[in-house]
C-alpha cells in the first residue's frame, strides 16, 4: 500500500510541475502557444505554413475546422479556399472536394448550356 501512496503522490507533484510550467511559459493574448514554447500571432495558427518550426501550428486535428470567414475547408482538411470558388467549375482544392455536390453543375456545365450560351451570341 506505501508503495501505491508513493506512486500516486509521485504522480501527482508531476502532473503539478507540468501545470506549473504551463502557466509559466503562456503567451500573451492574442497569441499561440507552440508545443516547443514559441509564441506566434494567433493569425498565423492553421495558415499552411510551419511558423512553430515543430509543426504544432498546423495540426490538422486543430485545424480541420480553422478557416477565415470569407473560406471553406477543402473535404481532405488541407486547405481553405474562398467561398466563391465552391462550384465555380475550377477545381481549386488539391482533392476537388470544391466541385462535388454542386446543385446547377448539371445544367451549367453540360454540352447543351454550351450550346444555349453559342445560341445566345448569335441573337
Amino acid at each position: 500500500m506505501t508503495l501505491f501512496l508513493d506512486e500516486l503522490t509521485e504522480m501527482i507533484e508531476n502532473h503539478i510541475r507540468i501545470l506549473a510550467n504551463e502557466t509559466k511559459s503562456s503567451c500573451e493574448e492574442g497569441r499561440f502557444r507552440c508545443n516547443n514554447g514559441n509564441c506566434i500571432p494567433n493569425r498565423w495558427r492553421c495558415d499552411q505554413e510551419n511558423d512553430c518550426a515543430d509543426g504544432s501550428d498546423e495540426i490538422p486535428s486543430m485545424c480541420i475546422n480553422y478557416c477565415k470567414h470569407h473560406e471553406i475547408k477543402c473535404r481532405n482538411g488541407e486547405q481553405c479556399i474562398p467561398v466563391s470558388w465552391k462550384c465555380d467549375g475550377s477545381p481549386d482544392c488539391r482533392d476537388k472536394s470544391d466541385e462535388e455536390n454542386c446543385l446547377y453543375k448539371d445544367f451549367f456545365f453540360t454540352p447543351a448550356f454550351a450550346e444555349f450560351l453559342e445560341n445566345k451570341k448569335n441573337i
